[in-house]
Parts: C-alpha cells; structure tokens; sequence
C-alpha cells in the first residue's frame, strides 16, 4: 500500500488532461480514482473523484465525514449518467499535493474501506505518456 505514492506522482507527472489514475481491490471491487487537469500552461494538479453509487453510498457519507473532521475543502459535483439519472461526486482539488493525496487515499482505504495494509492492489493509469517528462500544457 505503500507505494500508490508512486503512481500518484506519475498521473501528476506524465498524465495528459483528462488522465486518470484508478487504486483498485480486486477482492472487495472498490476503488479509488483520481485525475488530472489542465487548466492553462504550468496551471495543472490532480482530484480526487467518489462517486455516490449502488456500492460507494455506504461509504460517500463516511468520506464527507472525514473531510470535515480533516478539515479539507471538498465539493459535491452532479452528473447525468445514460439514464438521465443524477449521480453525485466527492471531489477534492489536491493541486500538485502528491503527499496529501497519498495520506488521504490511505486513509480511506485502510479506515474507511477496511482493508489490511498488506492487501494488493490493481493500479490503472490513463492517458498518460510512457516517456518521463512532465506534461503541463
């Protein structure tokens, strides 16, 4: 668990606007993501994304729990699925903070979650480049 650290610095590094980073247990299904922005030349970071479904509700309260209880500054976003369904999102802008992302999505999955440090996890990035540069434009 921990080196998702890593990763994390990658998608900050090498991912593309719109690049995202999935930290996901195979055995319990649930995941974490996050993404990475562009917004103008050198103006980049990365967000964390929870989505309030069918498998994430127990959870979303929790997190919004230890959002405040953390102090972090969060917001919930809405977006339309294909069913025209609403589906609500936890969204925490970590800027380039790879350190406190990092804390924060070992907070979650080993307090929240419940997983044992020692669990494996599946790590799927995005629309990122293979070379070791730093995209920000």
């Amino acid at each position: 668990m921990d080196r998702i650290e890593v990763p994390i610095a990658v998608l900050l590094k090498r991912g593309y606007n719109g690049g995202f980073l999935i930290i996901y247990d195979t055995n319990t299904n649930y995941f974490l993501q996050f993404s990475k922005y562009i917004s103008k030349p050198n103006d980049y970071g990365i967000e964390f994304c929870f989505s309030n479904t069918t498998w994430s509700s127990k959870f979303f309260y929790e997190l919004i729990e230890l959002c405040k209880h953390e102090r972090m500054c969060y917001y919930i976003s809405k977006k339309e699925d294909n069913t025209k369904d609403s589906i609500e999102f936890l969204n925490i802008d970590f800027g380039r903070d790879v350190k406190s992302a990092y804390n924060f999505s070992r907070k979650i999955l080993l307090d929240i979650f419940k997983l044992d440090e020692t669990t494996k996890l599946f790590i799927r990035l995005e629309n990122a480049t293979t070379e070791n540069v730093l995209i920000d434009k």
